[in-house]
């Protein structure tokens, strides 16, 4: 019949799949789709939601800006607002509680000394989109409730380091006005065993980035269940492996497309943690002896190995 669509047979099919797939933006293309496992952990969002999230948290990347720049008293107002709002809400109450459970289960004693948060976006994107603004403040929000309740535990001022290569002048001055550090480039390389590293949503070599040295000792992110490792290589991951194996996790507080398949690792206490690598196995190498090494290794008495026991005596 005139005027019918063609016939198109399966191979057709993948093709126009594979054309419209080379069509999507670079960046799109770039970012390390996620999904659940089923049968491990809790229950995460469909592989659907999380590129959903992801290609929302990326979209002011390929945006052109439309109006003017904020000013720093305009973003502090808006902070100032969210603030009072975010603290009504049944996600600050739940990170407080996760916190509190979370130290108290873990049993590990060592105190965290800085925080680190990679790629939270401006609050200021470029086309001015209400959604990719709330989403940058609720992420900052968690982020601060989550450093104080370690303050408070911890009993000390935890330093706090941000990098996001889309923040504008007017966001640097907000966040050094509240006496947290800015870094251009770098953040990934203070991450250390006394670290909160708090990166939503990462791309995946920033992600590996950093985690590539030491392991922190609490970090909030993308878990080792929700990666798909028939795209990503496990070495790259590694650093998640190990955490999945030796700490303890829990899912965080979701919000929308600011925390989607977000969880939580909170280092456990030695004892516990070498036990669990004996009974789990610990796979090979450096980043678990990273993980495993005791809290207290490097200040150890004369005549005591760095785990625990005497010199010339077995494990038990």
């Amino acid at each position: 019949m005139a005027g019918s669509p063609p016939i198109v047979g399966g191979h057709e099919v993948q093709q126009q799949k594979q054309q419209q797939k080379q069509q999507l933006p670079q960046r799109e293309q770039e970012w390390t789709v996620v999904r659940s496992k089923k049968g491990r952990g809790p229950r995460l969002p469909t592989r659907r939601a999380v590129a959903a999230a992801a290609a929302a948290a990326t979209a002011a990347t390929a945006t052109a800006r439309t109006g003017p720049l904020r000013s720093v008293a305009d973003i502090t107002d808006e902070y100032t607002r969210l603030k009072a709002n975010f603290a009504s809400k049944p996600i600050y109450s739940s990170i407080r509680d996760l916190a509190a459970s979370a130290q108290s289960q873990s049993q590990c004693t060592r105190i965290v000394k800085k925080a680190v948060c990679l790629g939270i976006g401006s609050f200021d994107p470029p086309d001015g989109a209400w959604e990719a603004k709330r989403r940058a403040f609720v992420q900052l929000l968690a982020f601060e409730t989550l450093a104080q309740s370690l303050e408070t535990d911890g009993g000390r001022k935890i330093d706090c380091i941000f990098q996001e290569p889309l923040f504008t002048d007017a966001d640097v001055s907000f966040l050094q006005g509240r006496g947290y550090a800015v870094l251009k480039d770098g953040a990934c390389e203070q991450v250390d065993r006394d670290t909160l590293l708090f990166g939503i949503h990462l791309y995946k070599p920033l992600y590996a980035q950093a985690i590539a040295n030491e392991l922190p000792a609490v970090f909030v992110g993308t878990d080792w269940n929700t990666w798909d490792l028939l795209l990503t290589p496990v070495d790259e991951i590694e650093g998640t492996r190990v955490m999945e194996t030796t700490y303890k996790k829990w899912l965080f507080p979701q919000d929308g497309t600011a925390f989607s398949s977000t969880c939580l690792y909170w280092r456990k206490a030695h004892d516990v943690m070498q036990e669990d690598v004996l009974t789990r196995g610990s796979g090979n190498g450096t980043l678990t002896d990273l993980a495993t090494r005791p809290d207290d290794a490097s200040s150890a008495p004369d005549g005591m190995r760095k785990d625990g026991r005497r010199d010339g005596t077995a494990a038990t």
